[in-house]
């Protein structure tokens, strides 16, 4: 009965993935069993990059943003430190 609960319960949801598509039905069970609901709230952050990770994450309802750190080049110091001279240069002609 436990099983045939979950798999209502979270059935759909792993069905929706593709690679679980064509579980057999007691790794299917097990997997829908293992599965644990965690809500966010807008902003908060999942996992962060370099984070050891451990877990997989199903979004059943929302959207997730996925962001990766890119160190700045030193072309990207030049373009700022011409705007910050410009910025500068127009604050101290008024």
């Amino acid at each position: 009965m436990r099983h045939d609960l979950v798999n209502e319960l979270h059935g759909h949801q792993i069905r929706s993935v593709p690679l679980f598509r064509d579980l057999q039905l007691a790794v299917f069970t097990e997997l829908c069993i293992a599965l644990a609901p965690m809500p966010c709230l807008k902003a908060d952050i999942v996992c962060a990059e370099g984070d050891y990770g451990t877990e997989m994450y199903i979004v059943s309802s929302g959207t997730l943003r996925v962001t990766q750190h890119v160190p700045p080049t030193a072309k990207d110091d030049e373009r700022v430190r011409a705007w910050v001279e410009a910025v500068l240069a127009t604050a101290h002609s008024r």
